[in-house]
């Protein structure tokens, strides 16, 4: 089906493509890349159960979003035989305006344009930070989590010790019939990162008014530049360990290109970090984890669910973090689809914890 549906157009069906339009479009009939998403992509949640609590238009939105069917100005274009539509984006930045470009690229929604006064807020920033927003609520759970089941594991260890003498060192033991003493094989807990240590730090990067972000934490190291600022950063200093979340939310055809760069953007600080280069010359244990929420709900997969497992986050916590992500990013797109026509963005409350609330 995919080689069929991605056909080169020809004859007449060139002539209502728009010749400074997206290339891509140029290639084939543009409908069904979201077939080739199988395996590396997780779709948004399509289930009858899920679909009946959606209001129509919004789910109109999430279908044709996934199809690329959308009426943007420059699929009206092509479906328009009169030429009453010129095709371009209409916050007037002259491109082509496809829905990648309205949804991801514009240059417009981004930054102001040349001689604008006044404040500018960057609606693409803010679906951004919305899903980031999730990703911190989800660390906060999985952080105070382990703080209930470390006090937990401590009351039955002394509760155990008191009422049982041959309870030591966290494990039961037992006599053999020589009287010879003996622990019982006991599971190992896996490793979760945040149960070690008493004094984890939080700190997620969003915007403030005046477009201001927060530097790199500076008892770990004083850092500038491009690769130096990661979105999300949790450390302790009691088990020299810094953990950070890069995240993007980029088009998804385009989510295995960004992974690899922001890997590559973060490596000289890693390993800066790991042979004790900064503050102190201290070697600090770094786990530093990319991942991508598209902006059309889909998610990849493998780094998604490995930044879920490193941090140990329990089965609840994956499950309301990968639903509420996906749902995030989707309702952001959906708005800034419909305010596609507003030139001037205002600046609005971010998505992610609202939406964290509704899932269960």
């Amino acid at each position: 089906m995919v080689k069929v549906m991605s056909r080169p157009l020809e004859g007449e069906q060139t002539a209502v493509v728009p010749l400074d339009g997206c290339p891509e479009e140029k290639k084939g009939n543009y409908f069904c890349d979201w077939l080739k998403w199988t395996g590396t992509l997780k779709a948004v949640d399509m289930r009858w159960a899920t679909l009946l609590r959606k209001d129509g238009s919004y789910l109109r939105f999430a279908l044709n979003a996934t199809q690329d069917s959308l009426p943007t100005p420059s699929r009206l274009r092509c479906w328009d035989a009169k030429r009453l539509v010129d095709g371009k984006c209409p916050l007037g930045c002259r491109m082509a305006g496809t829905l990648k470009h309205i949804l991801c690229s514009c240059k417009f929604a981004h930054q102001p344009p040349e001689g604008w006064q006044g404040p500018w807020h960057n609606r693409i920033k803010w679906r951004h930070d919305s899903v980031l927003e999730v990703i911190e609520t989800a660390v906060l759970a999985q952080m105070e989590h382990e703080k209930v089941a470390k006090a937990e594991r401590a009351r039955v260890e002394a509760t155990a010790t008191h009422a049982n003498p041959l309870f030591r060192g966290g494990a039961i033991e037992s006599k053999s019939e020589t009287g010879k003493r003996f622990s019982a094989p006991r599971s190992h807990r896996k490793e979760v990162v945040f149960g070690e240590g008493d004094d984890w730090k939080v700190q997620f990067d969003y915007e403030n008014e005046e477009g201001v972000c927060i530097p790199f934490p500076p008892e770990i190291a004083i850092v500038s530049g491009e690769g130096s600022r990661p979105d999300g950063v949790m450390w302790s200093m009691e088990t020299k360990t810094v953990v950070w979340i890069e995240l993007t939310s980029p088009w998804e055809d385009n989510c295995d290109k960004n992974h690899e760069l922001k890997i590559t953007r973060y490596n000289k600080l890693a390993i800066g970090l790991r042979e004790g280069k900064h503050i102190g010359g201290t070697r600090w244990r770094v786990i530093s984890l990319c991942v991508e929420v598209g902006c059309r709900g889909n998610l990849n997969e493998r780094p998604w669910y490995g930044m879920c497992s490193r941090l140990g986050f329990t089965k609840t916590i994956t499950r309301r973090a990968t639903e509420a992500a996906q749902e995030t990013a989707l309702w952001c797109s959906y708005y800034i689809f419909l305010c596609r026509f507003v030139k001037v963005w205002e600046q609005r409350p971010l998505m992610g914890a609202i939406v964290w609330k509704g899932t269960r």
